[in-house]
C-alpha cells in the first residue's frame, strides 16, 4: 500500500524512487540517457534542482531540491516562455504565445493571470514533477 505524501516546508529536499511494474528489467542504456533528460528537462520547466539520479534496470531515484515558496517570485509571462523550451516544441511554444497574445490583445487581464496560473500551479512541485515524468515518459512509448 502507498505511503501518504508529505509535503516539505520551506527550502527541502524530497527523494522519489519509481519502479517498473512486476520490477521487470526493462529500462536499457538509450532508454536511461532519454529518461535522464526527461527529468532534467521536466525540472528545468518546474523550477526544482536535481542533486542526483540514478536510473537502473527496474526502477529510479532522485533527489530534488525545493525552493522555499515564500522565496519563489509570481510568475510572469516572460519566465513562463523562458521555461517552456524545457518541455514543449517549438509549434507548441508557438500556439501558447498566439494564446497569450490574443488574450492581451483583448485586454483580459484575468486571463492571462488564469493561464499563468495553470502553469504556475506544476512548478516547485515534486508531486506534478513526478507525475509529468512518467506520463511523458509513457506517451514517448517507454523511453
Amino acid at each position: 500500500m502507498r505511503q501518504a505524501r508529505l509535503r516539505g516546508e520551506g527550502h527541502h529536499f524530497v527523494h522519489c524512487i519509481s519502479r517498473i511494474v512486476q520490477r521487470q528489467f526493462l529500462i536499457k542504456d538509450a532508454e536511461k540517457e532519454k529518461l535522464r533528460d526527461l527529468m532534467l528537462n521536466q525540472a528545468g520547466f518546474a523550477g526544482l534542482n536535481v542533486v542526483t539520479l540514478a536510473i537502473l534496470d527496474n526502477h529510479f531515484h532522485i533527489l530534488i531540491e525545493v525552493p522555499d515558496p515564500d522565496e519563489v517570485p509570481e510568475l510572469t509571462v516572460d519566465d513562463l516562455f523562458s521555461r517552456l523550451p524545457f518541455i514543449y516544441s517549438e509549434a507548441k511554444i508557438r500556439e501558447l504565445k498566439k494564446l497569450f497574445d490574443e488574450t492581451a490583445a483583448r485586454g483580459d487581464q484575468d486571463g492571462i493571470d488564469r493561464l499563468l496560473a495553470g502553469f504556475a500551479k506544476r512548478m516547485h512541485d515534486t508531486s506534478f514533477f513526478m507525475k509529468e515524468v512518467k506520463q511523458r515518459k509513457h506517451q514517448n512509448k517507454g523511453i
